[in-house]
């Protein structure tokens, strides 16, 4: 949980030419986790969408679907790989 900034992305459409990407994590009661992320477009605009992640299969704990809250209901895959910060 917490707040995580982008290092890597895929082709996703939605993010071309987004900076200053993160992605703020939450714990929802439901076992479900929040999320809300937010960049800067290739405008210098501010962009923000909120969802949910749910873990896509139990064998797999890292691995989860994420839907957001948007007109067309995106939905995404997102693999948590490994905490790579020492504090």
């Amino acid at each position: 949980m917490g707040l995580w900034y982008e290092v890597y992305r895929s082709d996703i459409l939605f993010e071309v030419g987004d900076r200053c990407v993160n992605a703020t994590y939450t714990a929802n009661s439901d076992g479900t986790v929040g999320v809300w992320n937010q960049a800067v477009n290739f405008l210098g605009d501010y962009s923000s969408i909120r969802g949910t992640a749910k873990v896509k299969n139990a064998s797999e704990p890292a691995a989860f679907v994420v839907t957001f809250n948007s007109p067309s209901k995106l939905t995404c895959r997102i693999l948590v790989l490994k905490n790579l910060f020492m504090f």
